[in-house]
Formats: C-alpha cells, sequence, structure tokens
C-alpha cells in the first residue's frame, strides 16, 4: 500500500462572500529574483563547401552539371537526400 504525501491544506476566504471559507492546497513559497535560465536559440551555423572541379572539366572526364546532379541525388542533409 502506497501512502501519497499531500499538500497541507490551508482555509483561506472568498473576497466574494466575507463569511464562507473555501479550503485549497498551499502552494509553494516562490523565491524573489530567481528566474528561469531560458536557452537562447542561435542561428544555425550554415557550412558552404566548393569544389574546384575545373581540371576533370578540362580532361573531359566529367560535366560539371553531371557532378552536381550526382551530389544532389547522394549527399544528405537532415536526412534527406536532394536537399542541397
Amino acid at each position: 500500500v502506497a501512502i501519497l504525501a499531500q499538500a497541507p491544506l490551508r482555509a483561506t476566504r472568498s473576497p466574494f462572500s466575507p463569511g464562507s471559507c473555501a479550503v485549497r492546497p498551499a502552494r509553494a513559497m516562490a523565491v524573489k529574483g530567481i528566474k528561469k535560465k531560458v536557452a537562447i536559440k542561435g542561428k544555425k551555423n550554415q557550412l558552404k563547401f566548393t569544389i574546384d572541379c575545373q581540371q576533370p572539366a578540362d580532361d573531359n572526364i566529367i560535366e560539371p552539371k553531371d557532378l552536381e546532379k550526382f551530389l544532389n541525388s547522394r549527399i544528405k542533409v537532415e536526412g534527406k537526400t536532394g536537399n542541397l
């Protein structure tokens, strides 16, 4: 059998009915001057790569548009291909 701890009850008067007494759980006291730390979201670092394919293009090994098509179909960005 588990016993659950409950917040102590305190009697407070309702401003709407002066003679009645409302019972509600006591709240934890907040410390003034202490605030939650909020994580500051910054801009994602964006990387830029350049590929110099002048030599293979001059030797007719590969065309730059074919290399671009290959890279777009094979490289994943954030888990998705074609996201360059």
